[in-house]
């Protein structure tokens, strides 16, 4: 029969053990976060953690309590050993769970959380539903993002392969970080007069499986849109936003504008 000494030393190592697996599956999750794209790798982890909460608490508590009745009935080898994997699956939850708070945080950051503040600006707006239009964006600021209207558009158009959609105005994701409020509540207010649709003028948007659709131009457009819960048409473009953005950047007629 082990001492009390050793069963105290036992129960130290197998935390041990079971802390640096959970840390080990925690680390390995991150990584793969890393290496999927935003929201898309949220959701697989949110679904992969539901699961394993499941796992943990059936199996889990299953370990525990036959780790108690072994210690209980001195054998406490058994009882050890119930313990270190019954303790493992709670330990790797946890660090499944701060491994995708993290990501979520980084990879969702406040939009314009270090620009000086600008109360137009509906992405700085303490109002979360204002400000949630903006999240997931990609950090670039209006005076950076090419205008694009008339002739120019239909030509830039022409070169690539796209489609016409109508989609839910919360499937878009935009990639600018500055929106301005007066601009879009003044669409929200001629929609709600029944004197414009904002949903109804396309916007440039770009699709791909990893990205989903992102907006290219039109971003007030789509956030009028989405305040006022209507189903938005966009001309697709097929390629990721950034390398759709730099193309854009360097076509002839392209302009930019400040918010």
């Amino acid at each position: 029969m082990f001492s009390l000494n050793n069963l105290s030393q036992g129960a130290s190592k197998a935390l041990e053990y079971a802390q640096a697996t959970g840390a080990n599956i925690a680390q390995n999750a991150s990584k793969a976060l890393d290496y999927a794209e935003t929201k898309t790798g949220i959701k697989i982890a949110e679904s992969a953690n539901q699961a394993l909460d499941t796992v943990a608490y059936v199996t889990g508590v299953k370990h525990l309590m036959a780790g108690v009745q072994d210690i209980r009935k001195g054998e406490y080898r058994n009882g050890l050993r119930n313990l270190a994997i019954g303790s493992m699956p709670a330990i790797v939850t946890v660090g499944t769970i701060l491994a995708l708070q993290g990501r979520v945080v980084a990879g969702n950051p406040t939009p314009n959380q270090t620009a000086p503040f600008n109360p137009n600006d509906l992405c700085q707006s303490s109002n979360t539903t204002l400000s949630s239009l903006c999240h997931d964006n990609l950090g670039i600021p209006r005076i950076q993002m090419p205008q694009v209207t008339g002739d120019v558009l239909k030509n830039f158009l022409a070169s690539r392969r796209v489609s016409h959609i109508a989609i839910p105005s919360t499937d878009l994701t935009p990639i600018q970080s500055e929106m301005s409020l007066d601009k879009i509540m003044g669409m929200v207010n001629a929609a709600q007069a029944g004197k414009f649709d904002p949903c109804a003028r396309e916007i440039l948007v770009t699709q791909t499986l990893n990205e989903g659709v992102r907006v290219v131009d039109g971003h007030h457009g789509y956030a009028a849109c989405a305040l006022t819960g209507g189903m938005q048409r966009a001309v697709a473009v097929f390629g990721d936003a950034l390398s759709v953005l730099a193309d854009l950047k360097k076509f002839p007629g392209v302009t930019n504008a400040v918010l």
